[in-house]
C-alpha cells in the first residue's frame, strides 16, 4: 500500500475514533451532541490533519517533504474522517438512537424562525411558503437528512476552509526537501 494512504487511513482512523468517543461523550452526560459541543470535532480535525503531516515527515519519509506530499496526507486525512463520521451519524441515528433526532429538528426551527426576516429576504419568498418549506419540512427529516446535513457542515462550510488552510501551512511550513 502507498505510504501516504497508509498514514492518512491511519491517522484518520485516530482522528474518526476521537471524533466518535467526542459524540458518545457528549450523549452519555446528557447533552445532544448535534446541538451542544458541536464545534469540538475542529480540533480534533486539526490535530489529526497535523499529526498525519507531521508523522509521514519524520518517521516515514526521514525528514523530508515535499508540499504536494504534505497536502496529500492533509486532505486524505480529513475527507477519511469526515465521510466516515458522517456514515456513523446516519448509522447511529437510524438503527441506536432515532430520539436525538427531535431536539435537533427543534433547534433548526427555532434558529430559522429566528432569523426567517433575513431567509425571506435571501430567497425573495412570501412568510406562508417560508413556513410551509423551510421550517414544517423538517418535521419529516431522516437520520439520513441529518448525516447529510453533518458533512456538509464539516465539508463545504467555512470551518474545512479553516482546516484546508491548516492543512497547506503545515505542508508549506514542514516540507524541507534533501538535496
Amino acid at each position: 500500500m502507498n505510504k501516504i494512504l497508509r498514514v492518512s487511513l491511519v491517522f484518520g482512523a485516530v482522528g474518526l475514533a476521537a471524533c466518535i468517543a467526542n459524540f458518545m461523550i457528549t450523549r452519555a452526560i446528557g447533552l445532544n451532541p448535534f446541538i451542544e459541543f458541536h464545534l469540538v470535532d475542529v480540533p480534533i480535525l486539526v490535530v489529526s490533519i497535523v499529526g498525519a503531516i507531521l508523522f509521514y515527515k519524520y518517521f516515514v519519509n526521514f525528514n523530508e517533504l515535499h508540499l504536494w506530499q504534505g497536502i496529500a496526507v492533509g486532505f486524505l486525512v480529513y475527507i477519511f474522517i469526515v465521510n466516515l463520521y458522517g456514515l456513523f451519524i446516519f448509522c447511529f441515528l437510524e438503527y441506536v438512537d432515532p430520539s436525538l433526532l427531535q431536539p435537533y429538528i427543534k433547534a433548526l426551527q427555532a434558529e430559522q424562525i429566528k432569523y426567517k426576516l433575513d431567509i425571506i429576504k435571501q430567497l425573495d419568498i412570501t412568510e406562508d411558503e417560508f413556513m410551509k418549506n423551510r421550517v414544517l419540512a423538517l418535521n419529516t427529516s431522516k437520520p439520513k437528512d441529518i448525516a447529510i446535513n453533518e458533512m456538509v457542515r464539516k465539508l463545504l462550510i467555512p470551518i474545512p476552509f479553516f482546516n484546508i488552510l491548516v492543512i497547506f501551512i503545515s505542508s508549506l511550513f514542514l516540507r524541507k526537501i534533501n538535496k
